[in-house]
């Protein structure tokens, strides 16, 4: 997407009539260059930036991208998004995303590895009581040898 940006950024400073020097602030002239000349990735938060410095939504400027790289018209990608957007809302995610962000504090901690399954604990545990070892259990049920040691210990789930 890196050719998108270029022209994006190129377009929107036209637009704006603003020269390279004005975003200074943001990167080196010479970096600048080089992504409006597509030759170098820009991160989202130097993205962010530079939609600011130019007074330019960055949900616009990730559209006009997209629309861009699939030939199809920033409008059509803005109402794709739009239903997505509604299908998270409506499958819960921002009941979800509130267990990963707090709006106070930012990005939740989550603890190490992947959460434990209860299913895969019981089924571990009955086939350690049917005398099956670790390295069995661990074929039998796809689980890194590690998952199956950690679940060894522990007690049949509720």
């Amino acid at each position: 997407m890196q050719n998108e940006i270029a022209a994006i950024v190129r377009a929107l400073r036209d637009l704006r009539g603003s020269a390279q020097e004005e975003l200074a602030e943001i990167s080196s002239q010479a970096n600048l260059s080089r992504l409006e000349q597509g030759k170098t990735q820009v991160s989202l938060v130097k993205l962010s930036k530079i939609a600011l410095s130019l007074d330019f939504d960055l949900v616009a400027l990730v559209a006009l991208c997209q629309a861009l790289q699939d030939g199809s018209s920033p409008i059509d990608v803005m109402a794709k998004a739009s239903k997505d957007l509604e299908g998270f809302i409506a499958e819960g995610g921002l009941q979800g995303l509130k267990r990963h962000w707090d709006a106070g504090e930012g990005l939740v901690k989550r603890t190490r590895g992947k959460p434990s399954s209860p299913d895969r604990i019981r089924a571990v545990l009955e086939l350690k009581a049917s005398g099956m070892s670790k390295a069995e259990v661990s074929r039998a049920l796809g689980l890194p040898e590690a998952t199956v040691r950690r679940y060894w210990l522990k007690d049949l789930p509720g």
